[in-house]
């Protein structure tokens, strides 16, 4: 079960770590902007895709 799960943490941390966005995310520089802005917009409503 521990195996299991080891691997199950590793899987989810290497896929974070090949998509900028959520690495951009948790970066201290940025992030703590992407989470106001986030924030700001779910509460408007306004969050969602962006179509071209």
């Amino acid at each position: 079960m521990v195996d299991g799960a080891t691997m199950i943490v590793r899987t989810v941390f290497e896929t974070v770590k090949q998509n900028q966005v959520l690495m951009e995310w948790y970066r201290p520089e940025i992030g703590p902007l992407l989470h106001e802005t986030y924030q700001k917009r779910m509460a408007d409503g306004t969050y969602g895709l962006v179509r071209c």
